[in-house]
C-alpha cells in the first residue's frame, strides 16, 4: 500500500465522508463496541453510523465480533464491532544497541504482536537489514503488514528518512529509508526519532498538557517538545539533541566533542566521578549491587546536572510541564520529582511550570511509534478507499 496518497486531493463530499469515517475510528480506537456507542461518542446520526460501518465491514477494516452481553454502553443488546487484526498492520521496531525490539499494532492502535530478537554480536550497521529481515521473517503478523516504522536513537532525519550517526550502534552513517525499500518492497518504510517515540507513550498514558518538555536520561539525554500538542521536528529532524550542547564539562562524548551535556550521564563518567566500581553496562540494572552510600554519591553528581538540564528546557521552550524519566533517573524518581518542583519554582516563579517523573520500560517507544502509524494508516487507508470509490 502507498502510505503516501495525498488526502488533500479528495474531492469536498469525499472530506466530509473522510471526516466522518474518521470519527467512528476515533470511537473505536476510544472504546466503542457497538453502532450505538459510536453513535454516541461521534455525534453522527444512526443513518450515518450504520453508512460508516458497513464500510468498513465492506472494507475488511472492521469486523463483527459477535453479541455483546448485556449490550453496548447504553445497555441495548448489540452486536459487537472491532478493527480486524490481520491486516492494515503497522509494525515499530525500535534499535537497540543490542537488539531489536518490534510491535506490530492494528488500525485501533493495539498490539496484537509483540517481539524481540537479540543481536547474535556487537551491532553492526552493515548488518542491520538481515537482522530486519531476521526479526520480519519471525513476526506470525508479517503478512497483513503495510508499513515498518523504524524507531532510532541519535541523528535522524524524518522527513527524508535518513539515519546519520548513533553513540548506541557504531558504523551507522547515512543509513536510508530508501535502501529498506528496494530491499523490501512490500512494506512502506518510516523513520521516527526514539525520544519522541518514548514521550508519546507517555502522553497516551498519562494527562499531560498542550505544551511541554520531555527528558530522558539513560545513555545520554533525549529531549523531545510539544507545543500545542504537535511535537517540534526542527528542520532536519535533530530538534531533539540538547545532549549535544556544550555544557562545559570535560568528558569526552560519543559524537567526537568534548564538554556535550550528555557525555556527563554516560555510566563511565558517572561512575569515574562518583569512585564507583565499574557499573554493569545493561542499563536497566546499572545500579544493582551499589550501597547506599554509594547511590547517594550517584544522587549527589547527577541533581545539579538535572537541574542544568531543567533550566535550559524552561528557559529555551517555556512550558507548562517537564516530564523526566529514564534509566539513570531511575533510582531516584521520588527524591528527583521534589527537587524539580523545588528547582524550577525557585527559577521560573512566574511562570508556574510543572514538573514530573515518569516510568518507562522496554519496548514504550516502539508501542509509542507502532500506535501513532496506527493513526497515519488509518488517515491513508480511509483517503485511498473514498478516492477510489472503495466505500
Amino acid at each position: 500500500m502507498d502510505t503516501s496518497t495525498p488526502i488533500g486531493r479528495l474531492s469536498a463530499h469525499r472530506q466530509m465522508k473522510l471526516d466522518a469515517y474518521r470519527r467512528v475510528f476515533g470511537a473505536l480506537r476510544s472504546g466503542a463496541r457497538s453502532r450505538r456507542d459510536i453513535e454516541r461518542l461521534t455525534g453522527l446520526s444512526w443513518g450515518a453510523t450504520s453508512q460508516c460501518v458497513k464500510g468498513l465491514l465492506d472494507a475488511g477494516i472492521v469486523r463483527e465480533t459477535g453479541r455483546l452481553e448485556g449490550g453496548g454502553a447504553d445497555g441495548r443488546r448489540a452486536t459487537g464491532l472491532g478493527f480486524t487484526g490481520n491486516r492494515y498492520l503497522v509494525a515499530a521496531v525500535q534499535v537497540r544497541r543490542n537488539g531489536l525490539h518490534a510491535v506490530v499494532a492494528d488500525l485501533g492502535g493495539n498490539a496484537v504482536e509483540e517481539l524481540r530478537c537479540d543481536f547474535a554480536g556487537e551491532p553492526d550497521g552493515a548488518k542491520l537489514p538481515e537482522e530486519l529481515d531476521r526479526l520480519l521473517g519471525r513476526l506470525r503478523s508479517a503478512g497483513g503488514l503495510c508499513e515498518v516504522r523504524l524507531v532510532l536513537s541519535g541523528a535522524v532525519d524524518e522527513a527524508r528518512g535518513i539515519w546519520f550517526a548513533s553513540p548506541q550502534f557504531p558504523g551507522i552513517s547515512g543509513f536510508a529509508a530508501a535502501g529498506l525499500a528496494r530491499r523490501r518492497s512490500e512494506f512502506s518504510w518510516r523513520f521516527e526519532h526514539d525520544i519522541v517515540a518514548l514521550a508519546r507513550e507517555v502522553r497516551q498514558r498519562t494527562q499531560t498538557t498542550e505544551n511541554g518538555v520531555f527528558l530522558h536520561l539513560g545513555p545520554g539525554v533525549g529531549m523531545a517538545v510539544w507545543q500545542r500538542g504537535e511535537f517540534l521536528r526542527g528542520a532536519h529532524g535533530f530538534a531533539n539533541e540538547i545532549g549535544h550542547l556544550p555544557g562545559g564539562g570535560r568528558m569526552r562524548c560519543a559524537c567526537g566533542r568534548t564538554g556535550c551535556l550528555e557525555s556527563e550521564f554516560y555510566l563511565g563518567a558517572i561512575g569515574a566521578a562518583c569512585r564507583l566500581p565499574e557499573l554493569p553496562p545493561d542499563l536497566e540494572r546499572w545500579h544493582a549491587g551499589l550501597s547506599a552510600a554509594e547511590l547517594e554519591r550517584v544522587y549527589r553528581y547527577l541533581e545539579p546536572r538535572i537541574a542544568k538540564l531543567l533550566a535550559i528546557a524552561g528557559g529555551i521552550f517555556d512550558p507548562a510541564e517537564i516530564i523526566l524519566a529514564g534509566e539513570i533517573a531511575a533510582p531516584f524518581l521520588e527524591r528527583l520529582e521534589t527537587a524539580g518542583d523545588a528547582l524550577l519554582a525557585e527559577r521560573f516563579s512566574g511562570a508556574a511550570i510543572g514538573f514530573r517523573t515518569a516510568v518507562v520500560a522496554a519496548g514504550d517507544a516502539a508501542r509509542g511509534s507502532a500506535r501513532q502509524g496506527a493513526v497515519e494508516l488509518g488517515d491513508t487507508v480511509l483517503a485511498e478507499l473514498l478516492g477510489g470509490g472503495g466505500i
